[in-house]
This record gives structure tokens, C-alpha cells and sequence, in this order.
């Protein structure tokens, strides 16, 4: 007394419940193995993401350190005091070698002379001073000169100063705004430095 459509609605019914028991386990079984695992690699994933934008704001601060150690030692560069040389001899030679390579850079004259001058012990310094003679140097370029002897680094002194108008055998008919009256200038520059004791 079997019916066939009750048994086979019956099979039916139990084969759709069984699969979805199965579909019901693989989702908790996706879930509990994948999920669990996607959720603990997304909160990886933060914790990593947060450990970067601390390694980024240490290298954004690394390089404004590093900018601001430059500058320091610029500007400590351009407060330099003394010359590098602890010898008088070669520290005259070096405040000798800085007025030329300005002169030369500043400048179109022709240096005549270089005369040194006495070195003269302070207590924890020493000045080494030169007398220097230029020819054919223009107004602006003499400023130019003064300007950069007294404005860079190491510091360097213009003691004293004379200019001599240059004399010509024969004075021009047409007054020329492109030549520029050439003079003669000698100058007594000095500068410090620390000697060594020894």
C-alpha cells in the first residue's frame, strides 16, 4: 500500500533537505575557513597598512631632518669665523688663495702685488693680514669685490683701502658710456684664525 507518488514525493523532499544540509555545511564550513581567514588577513592587512603609514611619516621626518642639517651647516658655513689653517704661513697663503679666486671671480683687475703683513697673537686667535694692489678695476667691480670680500665666509676684513683714478696720455673727444673709467685700488685685508700649539 505503497503509493509510488507519495514515496517518490517523499524521496524528493528528502533528497532536497539533505541538500540542503550539504549546502548549509559548505557554507559554514566556506565560511569558517574562508571567512575567518579573509577577516584575519583584512585585520593583517590594517595593521600592516598602519605599521607603513608610520614607516612613511619617520622617512617623511628622516628627510626634513636631513634638510634641516643642510641648512644648519650652510648657514654654519657662512658664519665661519676663522680660516681653516692653524699655521701662519699657510693660513696667510689661504686667506692669499680666497682674495685671488674672488678677485679673479668678481672682478676683471690685475693684481700687481700681494705683500704679507706680520701675523698678530690675540689671546685664542691669531689675524693674518696682506696689502693687496689691483690695476684696471672699474668702479663696479671694485664694489662688487668689497662686497664679497666682506660678505662670505670665512670673515675677512678690508682694514684699509686706496684708489687712484688711472691717468690717460690723452683725453678722448667723444665721452663712450660702454668704457668704464678703470682705477687702481690697493687694499689691506685680514682675517683670523686659530693656531695650533705645539
Amino acid at each position: 500500500m505503497h503509493n509510488p507518488v507519495i514515496s517518490s514525493a517523499i524521496d524528493r523532499i528528502l533528497a532536497i533537505v539533505i541538500l540542503l544540509t550539504l549546502l548549509a555545511g559548505g557554507y559554514l564550513l566556506v565560511r569558517y575557513v574562508y571567512l575567518e581567514q579573509l577577516t584575519s588577513l583584512s585585520h593583517e592587512l590594517e595593521v600592516l597598512k598602519k605599521k607603513h603609514a608610520k614607516i612613511d611619516s619617520i622617512l617623511v621626518s628622516e628627510k626634513e631632518l636631513k634638510k634641516q642639517i643642510r641648512e644648519l651647516k650652510v648657514r654654519a658655513q657662512k658664519n665661519k669665523l676663522f680660516l681653516n689653517n692653524k699655521n701662519p704661513a699657510t693660513a696667510a697663503s689661504e686667506l692669499q688663495n680666497y682674495i685671488k679666486r674672488l678677485v679673479g671671480t668678481y672682478s676683471k683687475a690685475k693684481i700687481s702685488s700681494i705683500k704679507p703683513y706680520p701675523v698678530k697673537t690675540y689671546d685664542d686667535y691669531s689675524e693674518t693680514s696682506l696689502e693687496i694692489s689691483l690695476l684696471e678695476i672699474s668702479h663696479d667691480d671694485l664694489h662688487r669685490l668689497l662686497y664679497n670680500i666682506e660678505n662670505n665666509a670665512p670673515v675677512v676684513l678690508v682694514r684699509e683701502i686706496e684708489i687712484k683714478l688711472a691717468r690717460r696720455k690723452y683725453r678722448p673727444l667723444v665721452k663712450s658710456e660702454v668704457e668704464p673709467t678703470r682705477m687702481g685700488a690697493s687694499m689691506v685685508v685680514s682675517s683670523f684664525f686659530r693656531e695650533v700649539a705645539g
